[in-house]
């Protein structure tokens, strides 16, 4: 019988994904943002376009640091970029963590300069918290954590 271990047991903030979507193509906006971006997608969906991207350096820094760093890179958009974002039907910073089994409770704040940088943009936020996973020892195969749906 295979023996069950936590996976990276701490609930823990992964990054802050941005999503786009617009009736027109967005290309252009993610040529503009360039290598400071790790684009995860780009191009038509269903009724119109999308773009979702992040922080090309986000590794290491806090939800807060990088929804700011995000915020700042749009807000300097040369202008047919920013005609663009403005015109978008929906603008998301979407602030993700992996669940995890510790601690009991998890908490993060944004601080009023980030709120007031994102407010500037129209951006709607999300929380996305994905379930504690984990691993059979023997097999290496994961599973939802014991209790989770």
């Amino acid at each position: 019988m295979a023996t069950v271990r936590r996976v990276n047991a701490a609930t823990h903030f992964l990054n802050v994904d941005v999503e786009v979507v617009s009736r027109s193509p967005l290309t252009s906006l993610v040529a503009a943002l360039g290598r400071r971006v790790l684009v995860h997608y780009v191009g038509p969906i269903p009724g119109g376009h999308a773009v979702y991207f992040s922080l090309a350096s986000a590794h290491g820094r806090s939800a807060d640091s990088v929804a700011q760093r995000l915020a700042t890179l749009i807000s300097k958009l040369a202008p047919p970029e920013r005609k663009l974002w403005r015109l978008a039907r929906s603008r998301t910073f979407d602030v993700g963590f992996q669940g995890g089994l510790t601690p009991f409770n998890h908490q993060l704040a944004l601080s009023a300069r980030t709120i007031a940088q994102l407010s500037r943009l129209w951006v709607r936020v999300a929380f996305a918290t994905y379930g504690a996973r984990m691993k059979l020892a023997r097999t290496g195969k994961q599973r939802p954590a014991l209790g989770a749906a």
